[in-house]
């Protein structure tokens, strides 16, 4: 699997995984997948770091790419500010996405809960990187009801379940696959 090592990169060999037939996409092997879900880790890590640096979020003690089993969490912070995305995102959304999710759980580094005053500060640091698209119009500003999607409005979303599920799959179990436990990667 060829592949650009960048957010971009993974989100176009992501739409290139989900393109697939269903037949293919399990024939596609467990090695090639966990490899790619370590080159997305690294990637989240970096660009989660240079964020932090960039927007001056000094409390992140670790980034962590997971498989989560709840499908709908898309990243968590603990109060200790070690972060950790889904993989899922980079087969969910576009590039300014993946990185208003990143942004979503550096900002819960400095604001643990969805008030006002964290859409504030998530709506300012979107606003230094650029990544509010030219249709924005104050959705951050009223308080939204908590909603583990409500940051993510303006961005394009596509829907995959069934097929990522088949890649989320090998990566967490490839013992299912493969007929022995060589891997193991955390699912949350």
């Amino acid at each position: 699997m060829e592949y650009e090592c960048s957010i971009e990169g993974m989100i176009l060999k992501a739409e290139e995984l989900m393109k697939m037939p269903k037949k293919k996409l399990v024939e596609v092997s467990c090695e090639s997948l966990i490899n790619l879900f370590h080159t997305a880790d690294k990637i989240t890590t970096l660009k989660t770091q240079e964020l932090a640096d960039t927007l001056k979020f000094d409390k992140v003690k670790s980034v962590q790419l997971v498989c989560f089993r709840n499908p709908r969490k898309l990243g968590t912070c603990d109060s200790s500010g070690n972060i950790r995305i889904n993989f899922k995102t980079f087969f969910e959304y576009d590039y300014e996405g993946v990185i208003g999710v990143i942004i979503h759980e550096l900002c819960h580094t400095e604001q643990h809960n969805h008030s006002k005053k964290f859409w504030t500060l998530f709506e300012q640091s979107c606003k230094r990187i650029g990544v509010l698209p030219s249709e924005y119009d104050g959705w951050f500003i009223d308080y939204i009801e908590d909603s583990p999607f409500m940051f993510i409005g303006p961005w394009k979303r596509k829907y995959h379940p069934q097929k990522y599920s088949i890649i989320r799959n090998k990566i967490c179990y490839p013992d299912y696959f493969l007929g022995q436990n060589i891997y193991t990667l955390k699912s949350v």
